[in-house]
């Protein structure tokens, strides 16, 4: 991840669940001040999505975090440069479940210029979309005239699917037409749904490239396909307990 400037909204950081563990290692090497997402992640503009995971198959997701010494605040009209006295995780929502998150040290809390780690790591049970959001508590002192903690929600994605790799079920619930298919591709139902579904579109590597709900009723449902590059991707359509893939090749 680029560097991040020296401001406090950007000491966020993915974690989860407060436990303690030596499963991840801090990684001193990060020295620039940021968040460096685990291996395969993507970002759009309100959250670090992970690659999916697979219901029922043990996963690791390490985030490496260094944190800031500094940073500038507003006090009295004047700007000062204040030391960051340490980061820490004080809650966090919506983990799938037979997930946690395991940190490096008791109480998930780091220095300021200090490097930490947390680990996302179990065995998803529960097919989803999920949105996690974690609060980091940033606590800044200045002398005696100012100790305060600044807390800040951060979100991040993570689909949890069935075997990506599965050939298509036989069941006509549903087909995609065109396919191949180019800026567009229709989702066609053999019949209307009687409730409200998500979807998610994975590349070959299980990386989410597209994602949302239908609506109930729906007969047809189209998406968008004109940004994706050539290849092979998985669409995967869930009420919450039943999931229907099929493939989509696009091509030019």
């Amino acid at each position: 991840m680029n560097m991040m400037k020296k401001t406090i909204y950007l000491l966020l950081f993915t974690c989860l669940t407060l436990q303690v563990s030596a499963q991840c290692v801090p990684d001193p090497s990060f020295t620039i001040p940021g968040v460096y997402p685990p291996a395969g992640s993507t970002t759009d503009t309100t959250a670090i999505i992970l690659p999916a995971a697979q219901i029922g198959v043990p996963v690791n997701y390490v985030t490496q975090i260094s944190v800031l010494s500094d940073t500038t605040v507003s006090l009295f009209g004047l700007t000062l440069n204040v030391p960051v006295d340490s980061l820490s995780i004080d809650s966090v929502n919506g983990l799938p479940p037979g997930m946690t998150a395991i940190c490096d040290n008791p109480g998930c809390i780091w220095p300021g210029g200090g490097n930490g780690c947390i680990d996302l790591t179990g065995t998803p049970s529960s097919l989803g979309v999920y949105e996690i959001t974690a609060y980091s508590a940033t606590r800044l002192v200045f002398g005696a005239i100012l100790d305060s903690t600044v807390v800040t929600p951060f979100i991040f994605k993570l689909s949890v699917v069935n075997n990506i790799g599965l050939a298509d079920q036989s069941s006509q619930d549903f087909v995609l037409q065109p396919n191949p298919a180019s800026e567009a591709v229709s989702i066609q139902f053999s019949e209307p749904m009687a409730s409200e579904r998500s979807y998610v579109l994975l590349d070959v590597l299980g990386r989410r490239v597209d994602a949302g709900e239908i609506p109930a009723f729906s007969v047809t449902h189209s998406l968008y396909t004109g940004d994706l590059k050539n290849g092979h991707y998985r669409l995967l359509i869930s009420d919450g307990s039943d999931q229907r893939s099929r493939s989509l090749i696009i091509a030019d």
